[in-house]
């Protein structure tokens, strides 16, 4: 029979987990933010994240990283010429209803 020995880790004889269990995604730092902005960005995001509960965690990341990167006069030109109002470039369907993919009137 074989015998199982346990033996107990010292601090020094551990190793970290990312050294002994290989990650197969490491985070990128695709919009080049600095240090600072990385640890700003992680407060303010939790600090986001219960303050909008219902809304996707996804949607709180982008809308800060448009935040944090667009300089301020476009923020103003966005908003004093109200271009989240306009219209659809795209023709769509509107109304009727839909049976086996096709559109009946």
């Amino acid at each position: 029979m074989t015998e199982i020995v346990k033996k107990e880790l010292d601090i020094e004889e551990a190793t970290p987990f990312d050294k002994v269990i290989p990650r197969q995604h490491k985070w990128n730092n695709a919009m080049d933010f600095t240090e600072q902005q990385l640890i700003k960005r992680s407060n303010d995001l939790k600090q986001l994240e219960k303050l909008y509960p219902n809304i996707p965690y996804n949607w709180l990341e982008m809308t800060w990283n448009f935040c944090e990167k667009t300089p301020e006069e476009e923020h103003r030109n966005i908003i004093d010429n109200k271009l989240w109002e306009k219209e659809d470039a795209k023709q769509r369907v509107l109304g009727g209803i839909i049976k086996n993919s096709m559109t009946i009137e």
